[in-house]
């Protein structure tokens, strides 16, 4: 069994804690991108709905105008 001076050991124990906090650290951030990433495609899908529910509503009232009654 190889022996590793306490220093050593303690040294590699803070470089292992620090890893972990980077990796946590960039693992926040990934979602964080990711729901900005979902957030903006919804908008997307929503606008386009839109627009085509504006445009076949348009196309209605083009071919079926509404009777106005006097």
């Amino acid at each position: 069994m190889v022996e590793v001076p306490e220093k050593l050991m303690k040294g590699l124990e803070k470089a292992i804690e620090k890893d972990k906090d980077i990796i946590e650290e960039a693992i926040v951030k990934e979602r964080k991108l990711n729901m900005e990433k979902l957030e903006t495609f919804k908008e997307e899908i929503k606008k386009e709905r839109n627009e085509k529910l504006a445009e076949t509503l348009t196309q209605l009232k083009e071919h079926h105008p509404t009777p106005h009654f006097t």
